[in-house]
């Protein structure tokens, strides 16, 4: 707070004054927008996410859009108070914008000031500097101090963002704006890194305020057209997209299906879905694209996490000599059941029965009242998921449920049948784990896949499949 208030006598109250102070947060504003149209641009143009396979990719894709949006405001502001001296103002705005958020983060209770209360101690020996040295320019010595201190932490700050969010971000799916949400945080990381670059751009003139801009809008557009090349991919070897696939034998209805899907959005899903499909679905399937929400069974091994993950689902060939158990030993069944007509509610104990399987789920929509885990269940009708995450050995479970039955006891007589999905993981049947403990249809099929991918993709794509079992019981 100490730095904040010896900042105050810096200023006037006068409209120049007040719209350098103003120029600094809203010159960072300038940058966020212009990088999040660079971002938006290249998403809009099948070329997301080519920051990826690097994490200082982001560093030089964003930040010379972000510089022009910096610049463009400056100009403006030049052109409104031109002849001025906005070089010294500008200084001391970014020694304010700084002390002021430093105060104003600390009163927050947010524990994050120390980042820059720090900025603003080398922007306040900068400001001595000037005051001793300094006459129509600020004196370089100015700079030299106002630059280490951010260019230093800066770099650490970027260094550590980049190295956390560029691999977080690319696994957080298709529907966020990752594109967007890089270039906003390459933005700050940049201006935090180097806020002299405000007052800087005033010291040359006009002119060579607007050169330096159209030489900067130039630079945006070749990195652009640079990271729009062939050769730069958003994965690599290194830094690989997670390919999920499942092959889902569904015992009630017969079918086998492959389920594909990828938890990031960058551009060529598509493609590598009709390539997977042509190879290995059933002669003439096409994909369709899956709805990824609670009601979406084949992927119930993966909930919640399956939320995050765009896939299609293509059918599978029928298994040559193949002839399936599953059906026998897989089973969900009722005991105990029972109608209470006096509460109105159905109670009932599921059993589900599911040797050479792991990591079983049913889920199935009711209004549950009571059951028989820890915490209590949401009130009213909704979708439930429960999964037994036990290991090899466990070969059955069961769970109490007491389930709403509306109108029961009051002219109705029974109740509407509970229709449950289940599925399960064929413990031998997930690749690359079980390849030389492998049984069933499923892992066939795996290893022409693993290869294929191999082969025709470079290796650039890290895949996990998994066997699985499916179907529906109504009870």
């Amino acid at each position: 707070m100490a730095t904040f208030l010896l900042s105050l006598p810096l200023f006037r109250f006068s409209r120049l004054h007040a719209q350098s102070v103003v120029g600094v947060p809203v010159s960072l504003v300038f940058g966020l927008i212009s990088a999040n149209i660079t971002a938006a641009v290249m998403s809009f143009m099948g070329q997301g996410m080519k920051w990826f396979s690097n994490e200082r990719f982001c560093l030089v894709l964003y930040t010379p859009p972000a510089l022009l949006g910096i610049l463009v405001f400056q100009v403006f502001l030049n052109s409104r108070a031109s002849g001025q001296n906005l070089e010294r103002l500008s200084y001391r705005s970014v020694h304010l914008f700084f002390s002021a958020g430093a105060w104003a983060v600390q009163g927050l209770g947010i524990g994050s000031a120390g980042l820059l209360w720090f900025v603003s101690l080398f922007t306040g020996a900068g400001i001595v500097a000037d005051w001793v040295w300094g006459d129509t320019e600020v004196p370089i010595a100015s700079y030299v101090l106002g630059t280490v201190g951010p260019l230093v932490l800066g770099t650490e700050v970027t260094a550590s963002l980049t190295d956390i969010f560029v691999p977080l971000t690319g696994r957080m799916g298709s529907l966020p704006p990752v594109d967007n949400i890089i270039a906003s945080l390459t933005t700050v990381a940049a201006f935090y890194a180097f806020p002299m670059i405000l007052p800087l751009s005033h010291r040359f003139g006009t002119r060579a305020l607007k050169i330096l801009t159209l030489l900067v809008a130039a630079w945006s557009v070749l990195v652009c057209v640079v990271f729009s090349l062939p050769q730069i991919t958003p994965f690599d070897k290194t830094h690989q997209k997670r390919f999920f696939g499942m092959h889902v034998e569904n015992i009630t209805s017969g079918e086998y299906t492959l389920q594909l899907g990828v938890a990031d959005a960058a551009p060529g899903f598509e493609k590598l879905v009709n390539d997977v499909a042509s190879e290995f679905g059933a002669p003439g399937a096409k994909p369709t694209l899956n709805v990824m929400d609670d009601w979406n069974p084949d992927w119930d091994v993966l909930y919640p996490f399956s939320q995050f993950v765009t896939s299609y689902k293509v059918s599978a060939p029928r298994p040559e000599g193949y002839e399936s158990s599953w059906q026998k030993i897989f089973t969900v069944k009722a005991y105990d059941d029972m109608l209470d007509f006096a509460t109105g509610t159905r109670k009932l104990t599921l059993k589900i029965s599911h040797p050479g399987l792991i990591w079983t789920v049913i889920a199935f929509d009711a209004w549950v009242v009571d059951w028989s885990l820890d915490s209590p269940p949401p009130h009213g009708v909704a979708r439930h998921h429960i999964k037994e995450a036990s290991f090899y050995g466990t070969n059955e479970w069961s769970i109490r449920l007491e389930i709403k039955v509306p109108g029961l006891g009051a002219g109705k007589l029974t109740h509407e049948p509970l229709k449950i999905n289940f599925v399960g993981i064929e413990e031998k049947a997930m690749w690359p784990g079980k390849k030389n403990d492998r049984a069933g249809p499923a892992m066939d099929v795996f290893e022409r896949m693993d290869r294929w991918f191999e082969e025709e993709r470079g290796g650039t794509e890290d895949v996990m499949l998994l066997g699985c079992v499916a179907g529906m019981a109504v009870i």
